[in-house]
Parts: C-alpha cells; structure tokens; sequence
C-alpha cells in the first residue's frame, strides 16, 4: 500500500512537471515599424505563440502591409531558430513564409540578448534586431523585414522593407494545456485512492 508522503512527494512531481510544460508556452504582442512604405503603411502588429522548449510555432497572426499573415497561407519551418548576428550577437529569429509554390512571401522577425543556446527557456521578448544575419540558411545576410513578391496569391500588395524598429512583449500567462491538465488529474486521482479510508468504531455489533 502506497504511503502517503510518497504520494505527496509524487503529486508535487506532477505539479511540477505539469507548471513547467505549461510555463514552456508564451504568447508575444509584436508591434514594429517598417523602414519603406508598402502601401502607404508602414505598420505590422500581431501575436504569435511557441513552446519554448521545443521552439515550435505554435500560432502566429500578423496584420502587415502586404497583408495577413497567419497560419492559413504562411508557415515557420525552422521554428523559433537561433542565429547569429553579423557582430556575434546572439539572436532567435522567426521567418514565416508563405506555403506553396508560388513567388514567395515572408515575415522575418529577430531578437536579440542571448549569451548562448539557452534562450529555448530564456526568451521574455525584447526588441526587434534590426541588423544583418549571419549564417541564415537563405543567405549570408539578410534582415528583419517583411517582403511579397509579384504574383504570390497570399499578398494583397507587393514589395519589401526592412524594419526600422520593433518590440514583442509577453501576453499574460497561458492557460495550461491538455497535458498539464491530464497530469494534474492523474495525481488528483491517486491521491483519492490513496487516502485512508474511515473505519467504523471497533467491537460495533452487527
């Protein structure tokens, strides 16, 4: 029979595994500035959301210039990737890129003030990083910018800029997910089954 400070000791395991997967998601407000107007506009404002842990993209949605940018036209192939800037700075990046065949479309944001790889669990947003990529693996340097090219069905107008400034800030704390919640459950659940059930009074006749 199961001892109840283990089961406690097990609970708080849960608990804890179930508050770490849940504080893994952050979702970020991004606001910036582009540097030439497309469209007469040189506003981008959106949200998107990753785990990072696993640094997946897990929801983004972004009102630009050449128009929206979510997770029905676009995507994030490399995730929430780390880079490096042209004077070593250490960056996470994240490029959204239109889906298909067509010319191509893209989002690219980039964030910077990390001393190493561990801005997987690190990241609280920051500003936007406005100078050259390095080691970008589509091309030696490229820059936070916003860009359509002519044709691409998933544009409204066409064009490229870089940006001129930018800032994502963190939303409030995520609800958790599914899992967390199963975790918790789990532990709820053997806890009931572990708790020692009342006994009647000894020697009661029947």
């Amino acid at each position: 029979m199961l001892r109840l400070p283990g089961v406690f000791s097990f609970l708080a395991l849960l608990w804890a595994a179930g508050l770490a997967h849940a504080d893994s998601i952050a979702t970020f407000a991004f606001t910036g500035t582009l540097e030439t107007p497309l469209a007469n506009q040189t506003s981008v404002t959106g949200q998107f959301t990753v785990d990072l842990t696993t640094r997946a993209v897990n929801a983004f949605s972004f009102v630009t210039p050449i128009g929206t940018i979510d997770a029905g036209q676009y995507e994030a192939p490399a995730g929430f990737a780390g880079q490096q800037g042209s004077a070593g700075d250490s960056l996470v990046v994240l490029d959204l890129n239109s889906r298909g065949a067509g010319p191509g479309a893209y989002l690219r944001l980039a964030f910077v003030g990390f001393p190493d790889d561990r801005f997987a669990t690190t990241f609280v947003g920051g500003l936007l990083y406005t100078g050259p990529i390095a080691n970008y693996p589509f091309g030696p340097y490229l820059y936070a910018s916003v860009a359509c090219n002519a044709g691409e069905a998933a544009c409204s107008s066409t064009g490229y800029s870089r940006f001129l400034s930018g800032s994502a800030t963190p939303l409030l704390a995520p609800v958790p997910e599914p899992t967390t919640l199963a975790l918790l459950s789990c532990g709820f659940v053997l806890l009931g089954w572990a708790w020692p059930r009342q006994r009647g009074p000894r020697g009661a006749s029947a």
